[in-house]
């Protein structure tokens, strides 16, 4: 079985290295002999096949290809034999046709006739696909943006290809193929998410989707009659943040019989979610802690229960799949419990960084666990993830991953792959490339994603390619310099804009192409506008050029224009972006004046000081972890405002050239939260980018802030250079700690 070369392209070349004994004849001047044959029992996705090819030789060569059902062919021999029809099971004796599955394809040419044939699903629309990209150059950049190269005379060579998918659930989770199911079909995309209509072959499709534990038996409707089919926590029967019981029989008795209502309505999906909630809450009853301890995972309890649902649905639809989730507290496999049959495991890497490759030693965990749970499964499904939820419109460094993880499944077995990306918006950062990019590497791991890139990059944005790959790089490097928080710094903004300068410099007498250009700008519009001041300060400190817009407001109503423009409307998931325009021309308004200096500092006046008010901050995660707020108790009316949720060091102070030297620092803080708790606030502290590691951390207690007003910390002496600086962070007590606003932070000269 042949394995495909990297696609090239070079339609130039297309037809002119053959020899004249090698070469079949497709068109001549703009005219055919040859007629598409349909098999005389041609189901909808022949017909299907058939017309896309029809469609694209036409607009090709300009010749128009007849399509006919194989029992009218007669005595025409260039035939070009789409699906499995009866003559190319003929001409191909021995093939198992069983064997190809449902995606499996084989493109042969004898003698004159041309064999796009392949599993019944949906192998012949894939051949065909194969057969336009690999062979005549067309591709599908997008659902509504293509290349078919022109050629009036159309030659092929010998054909001899075989390919049998090993992951046969694809699916790049971005709003493209989430939204047109022919361009999901055309890069031969199968996920749940992807509406990929019957006549281009369908799509997986996993009742429940995942999370379906409350989903089959929700508490509102059990959980007052049957507390003990619920999770045991701490001792008392619970259905908040919790779970099922799974050692309980008469509720997997309900459970399968609720499962069997939802597969009766749809008896053709073929797979059935029955996984856990998306929180912990394991149960803890005597029953379920024991099974535990005996197999070293809370996923020895789940396997035991989903194995005996399995059972029971399967005595009803014997080729149903029951999937489940390893996820958080269940990733890690049991020692003994072994996935049935007919179970689905969907492994989640929900904890690892999604920048890295998982060949990195900072993943090894989940490399284990990989590997462990491929050992065990009959089938395994990667649900991983490819994007920054928090904030959609940050640039994104995970391209580079994708070659390397991929074939790392499908060595592992999988046969569904789920690269959770941002499905929300149709112009984050490059999101046609990293689904064109996912969705070739999913069909055939083998290729080589350098050479896809490229040709994306050269076919999609034309002389603006080099820069726009240069960015690319950037993106990369940025992310494997970070330290913490906001890693595209403005070291990086300032290259990255002289980048994108070039390219629509490149590009302005091609109006399709400097649109695309445009709208890839985007993510480093909203740098520029959440980081202005900083960029500034970099400017000034550096002694270069000032390259970000003239008029920051001027530049938040732009990006507002251009999101809406190119359908850019999410900030997070769920999350719309429209909430955040007018907080981010807070602090470029400059609406009020600063206050006096904190009177604990007593007379500066011979003393050289600097305060930092809010708009000199990088703020990590900005709009959802931590926002710019009107506060008519801060200095100058407005401060950086977190919440009690998380522990991410959201709030950041970075310190200058200017701040250099031996420094007393000072920080005016405040918090909302509940009168008389006690225990930590927040934390403070300092860290160093040269160095790589912490200078010093403090814990902020509630009753040092008690009161609600304003608190000035003394943050201590040191000796400070630039590429140092102050962070801020919650300590996840989101209960008691509504708000941690910080106002300003004073340098004082010592």
């Amino acid at each position: 079985m042949k394995r495909f070369m990297p696609i090239l392209f070079v339609l130039g070349l297309i037809g002119t290295l053959l020899s004249s004994a090698q070469a079949i004849n497709l068109a001549k001047n703009g005219k055919t002999s040859y007629v598409i044959v349909t098999p005389a029992d041609k189901i909808p996705v022949e017909v299907t096949a058939a017309k896309e090819l029809q469609e694209h030789l036409k607009l090709m060569t300009g010749a128009n290809f007849k399509i006919i059902s194989e029992n009218a062919v007669g005595k025409n021999k260039n035939l070009i034999l789409v699906g499995q029809t009866a003559q190319a099971k003929k001409l191909l004796p021995g093939t198992d046709w069983k064997a190809l599955g449902n995606d499996g394809i084989i493109l042969r040419t004898i003698g004159s006739k041309i064999i796009l044939t392949g599993g019944r699903k949906r192998g012949g629309l894939y051949a065909v696909y194969t057969f336009l990209e690999d062979n005549l150059g067309v591709r599908w950049w997008s659902h509504n943006e293509r290349t078919v190269p022109k050629k009036t005379n159309l030659n092929i060579g010998k054909l001899d290809t075989s390919y049998v998918p090993k992951i046969l659930c694809r699916e790049a989770h971005f709003y493209e193929p989430n939204n047109y199911g022919i361009y999901a079909a055309r890069t031969k995309q199968t996920g749940h998410f992807h509406p990929v209509p019957p006549e281009y072959g369908g799509h997986y499709n996993i009742l429940g989707w995942c999370h379906t534990f409350y989903q089959l038996l929700p508490p509102s409707k059990y959980f007052a009659q049957h507390p003990e089919w619920y999770s045991m926590i701490n001792g008392r029967r619970t259905a908040d943040g919790a779970q099922l019981c799974l050692n309980n029989e008469e509720m997997r008795k309900e459970l399968v019989k609720n499962a069997l209502e939802w597969i009766k309505k749809n008896p053709e999906a073929g797979i059935i979610s029955i996984a856990q909630n998306d929180c912990g809450g394991a149960c803890q009853c005597p029953e379920c802690s024991a099974l535990q301890e005996k197999e070293g995972s809370p996923s020895g309890p789940l396997i035991n229960f989903v194995n005996k649902v399995a059972d029971d649905i399967n005595k009803v639809y014997p080729n149903f799949l029951i999937e489940t989730l390893a996820y958080q507290y269940t990733r890690k496999a049991p020692k003994f419990a072994k996935p049935g049959k007919n179970v689905l495991v969907r492994l989640c890497s929900i904890e690892c960084d999604y920048g890295l490759k998982m060949t990195d030693p900072r993943d090894k965990s989940f490399a284990d666990d990989l590997a462990a749970w491929s050992a065990i499964s009959h089938n395994l499904y990667i649900w991983t993830y490819i994007a920054s939820f928090g904030n959609y419109q940050y640039p994104n460094p995970c391209l580079p991953v994708y070659e390397t993880n991929i074939r790392m499944f499908e060595k592992n077995k999988a046969i569904g792959v789920f690269m959770q990306g941002d499905s929300y918006n149709e112009a984050t950062c490059f999101v046609r490339l990293r689904s064109w990019v996912l969705a070739h590497l999913m069909w055939n791991p083998a290729l080589e994603e350098s050479a896809l890139v490229k040709e994306f990059m050269d076919g999609y944005y034309g002389p603006a390619s080099p820069y726009l790959t240069e960015y690319l790089g950037l993106i990369d490097k940025a992310y494997a310099d970070r330290a913490a928080g906001s890693w595209f710094t403005p070291e990086y903004m300032f290259k990255a804009q002289e980048l994108f300068n070039k390219a629509a410099e490149a590009v302005k007498s091609d109006p399709a192409i400097a649109n695309r250009v445009r709208r890839e700008r985007l993510p480093l519009d909203y740098l520029w506008i959440t980081n202005y001041s900083v960029a500034q300060q970099y400017a000034e400190d550096n002694n270069i050029e000032f390259l970000g817009p003239k008029d920051p407001i001027a530049a938040v109503d732009e990006f507002q224009a251009a999101s809406a423009k190119y359908n850019n409307k999410f900030f997070s998931e769920g999350g719309p972006l429209e909430p955040y325009f007018a907080g981010w021309k807070i602090p470029k308004l400059k609406i009020n004046p600063v206050g006096t200096l904190p009177t604990e500092l007593g007379d500066l006046s011979n003393k050289k000081y600097v305060d930092i008010q809010e708009n000199r901050y990088m703020l990590h995660g900005e709009g959802n972890m931590v926002k710019v707020l009107e506060d008519p108790d801060a200095s100058n009316k407005v401060a950086a405002v977190m919440t009690g949720e998380g522990t991410q060091w959201a709030t950041q102070v970075p310190i200058t050239t200017k701040l250099s030297g031996k420094q007393h620092i000072y920080a005016s803080v405040k918090i909302d939260a509940t009168p008389g708790a006690s225990g930590t606030a927040f934390q403070v502290g300092m860290y160093d980018t040269n160095i790589g590691r912490g200078v010093f951390s403090n814990d902020i207690s509630l009753e040092q802030m008690a009161g609600g007003k304003y608190v000035l910390l003394d943050l201590g002496t040191w000796d400070l250079k630039a590429g140092m600086y102050i962070w801020f962070a919650p300590v996840n007590n989101p209960d008691i700690v509504k708000g941690i606003y910080t106002d300003r932070v004073l340098f004082v000269a010592e």
